[in-house]
């Protein structure tokens, strides 16, 4: 949690920086694991969810080039996406984990 101190005459701030890029997790999508990563275009995603989610596919633009809607596990055919990094994004109603994603 970020702080501002001060001794009377100077001024400092303290940041604490979290390397999660997730916003909203919970147990369920903590567990997701995406495989193989990097991968040929073939990926499979699993969540501890038993609700349904959907799974988006960002190129470096921000747009969306593949969905997915799926339960539990799914696999991707990603083969026909340009070799690059990718961010995959899965939501779970209004909780989202998102997850960089490599093609070669």
């Amino acid at each position: 949690m970020p702080g501002v101190y001060g001794n009377g005459n100077s001024f400092a701030l303290r940041m604490v920086l979290d390397p999660t890029i997730s916003v909203g997790e919970n147990a369920q999508l903590d567990a997701m694991r995406v495989y193989p990563n990097p991968s040929n275009g073939n990926v499979t995603i699993e969540t501890g969810s038993v609700k349904p989610c959907q799974a988006e596919v960002l190129n470096l633009l921000g747009e969306v080039v593949h969905t997915a809607r799926f339960q539990g596990r799914t696999s991707l055919d990603l083969s026909d996406l340009s070799k690059g990094v990718y961010t995959l994004r899965v939501l779970e109603g209004d909780v989202s984990r998102t997850e960089r994603l490599v093609i070669r």
